[in-house]
């Protein structure tokens, strides 16, 4: 899934599953790691983490759904592993314009050139309706490659 922004880049992959699953414990079978690559004017950071669950990929899937298509903006979505979050601060709705959204990184996955890194980083991204959706779409097929696993 690839959003972007003026000055501003967020790639997210989901590699495969943290664990065998033969692992005991439900939950654990579930983590993905996942790649994420950013850019902020001119620089770059690339990180790979067990940061979603199977279920909160499609958590993210649904609230990138409602922005596409209600145009409206939504509640903070965060996750189990807290590094990771989305929002619509300054939300534009404008089909050409884009779609005003943030992307939070904190925790482990702080990019280094954040002034503090003890901080959470807000990345600014403006995608067209069109990245969005495909966005969209290339998360779906991503997620269907790893389904949740059962208890």
């Amino acid at each position: 899934m690839v959003l972007t922004g003026p000055c501003s880049y967020f790639e997210l992959n989901i590699l495969g599953y943290q664990y065998q699953p033969s692992n005991p414990f439900f939950v654990d079978r579930n983590w993905l790691m996942v790649r994420l690559r950013s850019k902020w004017q001119e620089h770059e950071a690339t990180i790979t983490a067990p940061l979603l669950l199977t279920w909160e990929v499609d958590q993210l899937i649904s609230w990138l759904d409602c922005v596409t298509f209600t145009r409206n903006p939504l509640p903070h979505l965060r996750f189990t592993e807290p590094g990771l979050s989305f929002f619509t601060p300054n939300f534009l709705s404008d089909k050409q314009a884009g779609f005003g959204l943030q992307v939070r990184m904190g925790g482990v996955i702080t990019p280094y050139w954040n002034p503090n890194p003890s901080s959470t980083f807000s990345l600014p991204v403006a995608p067209t309706y069109e990245q969005l959706n495909k966005a969209r779409k290339q998360l779906c097929a991503q997620s269907s490659r790893f389904p949740p696993r059962s208890c």
